[in-house]
């Protein structure tokens, strides 16, 4: 067996190249077994090898070569134990925020077909929905939506909701008695949040879990047909909450959007 090994040989043999040898080289990870002092070429003894395959497998675990450096000398079990368990919980937080974004993926594709799945505008229907949780801001008569607008950005924006988690879904907390009239009046306009915040600061708030009648319509375009809302609500119900969920259908014209309402029985 070969004593020593030129750095190309060694280099591959490990899968590595020459150039990150030298980089170990100069981080102090591991040096040539020898060095001819003519010609300057360098050489690994093939007991080094194990070491260049500990560096490649710990570096594939995510950690660096800083950290790998310090396992290497120390020679200690208990140094590489540590910044195992402390690699793993990094990835059990990276994978943790990867599914997350996985399910907001999952969402979108659902918010944009749902709008799409055939009902009919003119049919009611009954779902039942969990506690959801919306950044809301109050409406005022006669203002334009680009100003709810830009008060809901306001609010997104405070110290305090930038940590937050966001649903791109927005919507109007609608008057129930208005729309008994066959109005359509905003009394909030907000947006939709991933999951229950930690703390419930101004601006938050709770759509409670419950049976809800539900309908479809381009509620700046459409009239209510409040004779089929009576039908179906022949006593007002013991909550007077009406939730306009947008559905939009393209990616420009969102004034057009179809609305999912709500009311909850």
């Amino acid at each position: 067996m070969k004593e020593l090994y030129t750095i190309g040989e060694t280099a591959a043999l490990m899968g590595i190249t020459t150039r990150t040898l030298r980089y170990y080289n100069s981080m102090g990870l591991i040096s040539p077994s020898y060095t001819d002092p003519d010609t300057g070429y360098r050489y690994y003894s093939f007991k080094q090898f194990h070491y260049i395959d500990r560096i490649k497998y710990l570096q594939s675990f995510g950690l660096s070569l800083e950290s790998i450096k310090e396992v290497i000398l120390s020679g200690s079990v208990e140094t590489l134990l540590s910044h195992l368990n402390e690699q793993r919980e990094k990835q059990r937080r990276a994978i943790e925020e990867s599914e997350k974004i996985l399910r907001d993926i999952e969402w979108y594709i659902e918010y944009f077909t749902y709008g799409a799945s055939g009902r009919p505008p003119e049919e009611f229907y009954r779902v039942h929905l969990e506690e959801r949780y919306i950044l809301n801001t109050p409406c005022f008569a006669g203002e334009p939506v680009d100003e709810k607008a830009v008060r809901l950005a306001a609010l997104k924006s405070r110290k305090q909701e930038e940590r937050l988690a966001y649903r791109r879904q927005y919507g109007f907390l609608m008057d129930f008695d208005a729309m008994l009239e066959g109005r359509f009046l905003e009394a909030g306009y907000f947006v939709y949040l991933r999951e229950k915040p930690a703390v419930l600061s101004p601006g938050i708030r709770s759509l409670p879990a419950g049976e809800y009648l539900c309908f479809r319509s381009r509620i700046f375009l459409d009239d209510i047909d409040t004779h089929r809302i009576r039908d179906y609500i022949r006593e007002p119900p013991p909550h007077t909450l009406v939730i306009a969920n947008e559905y939009e259908d393209n990616l420009k014209e969102y004034e057009r959007a179809e609305y999912e309402i709500q009311i909850l029985l």
